[in-house]
């Protein structure tokens, strides 16, 4: 009976994981396509590997689960993260919960947190100029957020030299060599 009882422990736990990577971000901006927390994650793992001259597994793990949440919560607006601390507050603590009955409450350091919370807004910061290229220009104001946060707020050195030399382009579609 334990193993059985295990076993549909891993398979829910396996279901709930996978329904967490679906969860809509930025659905009070209207853009193209779909945007999910799964390709989120996936972008700022990707993003870590590439920037990161020293990436920590628990780093990358951060990285992955740092939205997982969400699956219960949904993805809260900034706009009313910003006009209500205390709830944000809240919503946080309810996100850490899920987390960690997840498995996936990590404790991580300075340099780890820096790296998480920089990529997180990178990320969006990359996908509202892919939004801006075709012709949303509903990301502009996404924009314009997050230029006011990498000022206000301390990125790694390899982030702020990638924000600073970036422009939009679409790469060739020959594979590479």
């Amino acid at each position: 009976m334990t193993v059985e009882r295990n076993q549909l422990a891993t398979t829910l736990r396996v279901i709930m994981l996978r329904e967490c990577s679906k969860v809509e971000r930025c659905h009070t901006v209207p853009h193209h396509g779909s945007y999910t927390d799964g390709q989120h994650s996936f972008d700022m793992a990707m993003l870590y590997l590439t920037l990161c001259p020293e990436p920590t597994m628990t780093g990358l793990k951060a990285i992955l689960a740092h939205d997982l949440g969400e699956r219960w919560t949904g993805d809260m607006p900034a706009p009313v993260k910003w006009a209500d601390g205390e709830m944000s507050k809240r919503f946080q603590a309810l996100e850490n919960q899920c987390l960690s009955r997840l498995g996936f409450r990590l404790e991580i350091g300075i340099t780890d947190m820096l790296w998480l919370r920089s990529l997180d807004a990178l990320e969006l910061w990359l996908w509202a100029h892919d939004q801006m290229a075709m012709g949303n220009a509903n990301a502009a104001a996404i924009l314009g957020n997050l230029q006011s946060f990498f000022m206000r707020n301390a990125v790694p050195t390899e982030v702020a030299t990638f924000l600073k030399d970036y422009e939009w382009t679409r790469t060739p579609d020959k594979i590479p060599k």
